[in-house]
């Protein structure tokens, strides 16, 4: 597997396993998930946009990653896109991640921003870094 879809698949399992962020009911998804109708399915959580950077030492092979978690809503107002994203900061944040075949050092949130879409729906985007070695 690449080293993008293993910590794809541990932050995805992270969120996932939050009761906190559960509870507020958003869908977690790679791309926005959709209706039979092909309308957009409102709230949803998207986990894909992962850069990685090279981090490696004398004898290990490293990587400086920059990871993106859009958050989605409709409700007119912009509270629940930051409850979201709050519950996604308790589950990222400093967390104790496995990542198989690497050692996540740390992860932490830099930023985040809620904004208004063209669409109306409210449109939030965190952003985490974190350093990992291959072990």
């Amino acid at each position: 597997m690449s080293s993008e879809f293993d910590i794809q698949a541990a932050i995805y399992s992270a969120l996932s396993g939050s009761a906190e962020l559960t509870a507020l009911g958003p869908a977690i998804v790679d791309f926005g998930p959709t209706a039979e109708d092909g309308s957009t399915v409102y709230p949803y959580v998207t986990v894909g946009d992962i850069l990685l950077g090279e981090f490696d030492t004398d004898d290990t092979n490293g990587f400086d990653v920059e990871l993106r978690v859009h958050t989605w809503t409709n409700t007119g107002s912009a509270k629940l896109a930051k409850q979201i994203q709050g519950a996604i900061y308790g589950a990222l944040h400093k967390a104790d991640i496995e990542v198989p075949g690497f050692n996540l050092i740390n992860i932490y949130r830099e930023d985040s921003d809620v904004m208004k879409s063209s669409s109306g729906a409210h449109h939030g985007v965190c952003e985490y870094r974190a350093l990992a070695d291959k072990t």
